[in-house]
């Protein structure tokens, strides 16, 4: 049998239809499944390039914040540099005014010295000022036979009266007991009242036994002896 005739049998287009629609089925099937695969790429891809958005909107954010801290990283270097500069001046003003400080110290310690050397030459000088002031005390005190600014006060008895008591300026000085002559008085006679008083005036009063009764006043001078006697009345 030729293969002519073999073509016009029906059995033969039978099979062959068979055969397309069932190649046509299997290759329908493989572009549906080729569509999903590729559906599901697509979604993929859209999936990646959702991420992929988003990753760079972080990264976009992360290069702003980056920027930002550059920023800030580059003044706060600014300020460290601007710190270090402003504590080198200080550290420059601190050493000079600790040489400063230790010239003054220096020169404190010689004006101490100074004035150790002042002191001491004071204290000298005031140890001789004392020697010489003792020594011209000690010389006027000899000079002034009564002391300074002192006289003598010799009242003596020229009435022969018993019990003649005297008082100088209501002191009490002593008893006028052995009888005097104005020529042969002297100051400081025993039996005479005498009294060594400060210069000036002075009051006197004078009692004895009779209760007769004398008031008189007198003036003292320096080194001077004043003699008064007292006279019956």
């Amino acid at each position: 049998m030729s293969a002519t005739d073999f073509l016009l049998k029906p059995i033969f287009w039978i099979f062959f239809t068979v055969f397309v629609i069932a190649a046509m089925f299997v290759y329908g099937m493989s572009l549906v499944k080729d569509n999903t695969l590729l559906a599901q790429a697509t979604r993929k891809l859209e999936a990646a390039d959702k991420e992929i958005t988003e990753l760079n909107g972080r990264l976009a954010d992360t290069n702003r914040r980056l920027a930002n801290n550059d920023r800030m990283l580059t003044e706060r270097t600014q300020q460290f540099n601007q710190k270090e500069q402003d504590l080198s001046e200080c550290t420059q003003q601190l050493n000079l005014k600790e040489q400063d400080l230790s010239e003054r110290t220096q020169q404190l310690a010689q004006k101490d010295q100074e004035l150790a050397d002042r002191t001491r030459q004071i204290f000298n000088r005031d140890t001789t000022i004392a020697g010489l002031n003792d020594t011209i005390r000690s010389l006027r005190v000899a000079s002034h036979r009564y002391g300074k600014d002192h006289g003598q006060l010799t009242i003596y008895n020229d009435c022969a009266c018993s019990n003649l008591r005297v008082w100088v300026d209501n002191q009490f000085i002593g008893e006028a007991k052995t009888k005097y002559s104005p020529s042969s008085a002297a100051c400081g006679a025993e039996g005479t009242a005498t009294a060594t008083v400060p210069v000036g005036n002075h009051h006197v009063i004078a009692t004895d036994g009779a209760g007769r009764r004398w008031n008189l006043d007198v003036t003292i001078r320096e080194d001077t002896c004043f003699i008064q006697g007292l006279t019956a009345r």
